[in-house]
């Protein structure tokens, strides 16, 4: 069952054996709308932190894709001015974004 955005937005304990200063970076992936071509593409789409990279599940003949995945990175300390880039992916299209948080 999907959450509702009322229940991401709890916060909740850092794992145990997170390290004093450090935390977990929660990112939910939702959906993409309307993506261009003429056929139904397969999208997926790619998170990059800190070296680390994730990858949502490839959803078959989709212009409108609904993946809510959520993806999970330990942080030893916090993440002022890291880089996070996520990556939407279709064959031959690509749509990259980057910033700091």
């Amino acid at each position: 069952m999907q959450k509702g955005f009322e229940e991401t937005l709890t916060v909740q304990k850092a794992p145990e054996g997170t390290p004093p200063g450090g935390g977990l970076l929660v990112v939910v992936v939702h959906k993409a709308q309307d993506l261009e071509g003429k056929h139904h593409c397969n999208p997926s789409v790619r998170l990059i932190f800190r070296g680390e990279e994730k990858r949502t599940k490839p959803l078959k003949k989709s212009r409108d894709p609904r993946w809510a995945e959520d993806f999970q990175f330990m942080c030893e300390e916090p993440p002022i001015n890291d880089k996070f880039t996520w990556k939407l992916s279709a064959p031959h299209h690509e749509l990259t974004i980057s910033g700091k948080l």
